[in-house]
């Protein structure tokens, strides 16, 4: 039997946002909030985009996934014990790092969960992410995704073949924009046992400017 983990539950979500030399988020409520998570995109080529609150929490980044110098990168960020703010949101900074970004606010949690974090770049379909498997009952998981300009929102993060539970998106995403910043979204679940999650992004448009994916889990 899996120890058990926190019992996580969604509390809210900001918009997405981006931009050349930094990206805000829009805000949202951290009041009962343990954990805010961040999906993070910037230019693979420039330096990373670093995160800080509106309340002045700094952020704790995985890996930072992406192949190639001109792809975007997939970042999931991450912030303990948040301030308590009813609005509350997350700027990115770095010189043409051309970020976006999104967060969402979960209760519950300890810590990210060691080694469950996957993620690759990729140039051609099926756009799927990798497998995990949570350590803990009660994981929260979250999946995102970033792409240059040629794909268009709505990203669906359920698409044919995925294999787990089911994701929540967080937000309607956000399309890329020349000069600016990279296509963006983000999605979550939270498991009741831990169970292999893959799940496959769909969407409008080509990968022939390449997207980036990561997928991590907290427990």
């Amino acid at each position: 039997m899996a120890p058990a983990g926190a019992s996580y539950s969604h509390i809210s979500d900001t918009t997405a946002a981006g931009g050349k030399d930094s990206c805000t988020s829009g805000t949202m409520n951290t009041g009962a909030a343990h954990l805010v998570v961040c999906a993070l995109a910037d230019y693979s080529a420039n330096a990373a985009a670093s995160l800080l609150s509106s309340t002045g929490d700094s952020f704790t980044c995985l890996t930072r996934y992406s192949n190639v110098s001109w792809q975007p990168t997939a970042r999931i960020c991450y912030k303990f014990s948040p301030t308590n703010s009813t609005i509350y949101s997350v700027t990115g900074t770095g010189t043409a790092s051309y970020c976006s970004i999104t967060c969402s606010s979960f209760s519950g949690g300890t810590a990210a969960d060691t080694g469950k974090d996957v993620g690759k770049s990729v140039t051609a379909t099926p756009v799927s992410v990798g497998n995990i498997t949570p350590s803990v009952s009660g994981a929260l998981v979250i999946t995102m995704i970033s792409a240059g300009v040629g794909t268009t929102v709505p990203y669906d993060p359920n698409g044919a073949g995925s294999t787990g539970p089911t994701y929540t998106k967080s937000t309607a995403g956000m399309n890329a924009a020349n000069g600016c910043c990279f296509s963006l979204d983000m999605a979550w679940q939270i498991q009741t046992t831990p169970t292999l999650v893959n799940n496959v992004w769909t969407f409008t448009g080509s990968t022939a400017l390449g997207m980036s994916l990561a997928q991590a889990a907290f427990k």
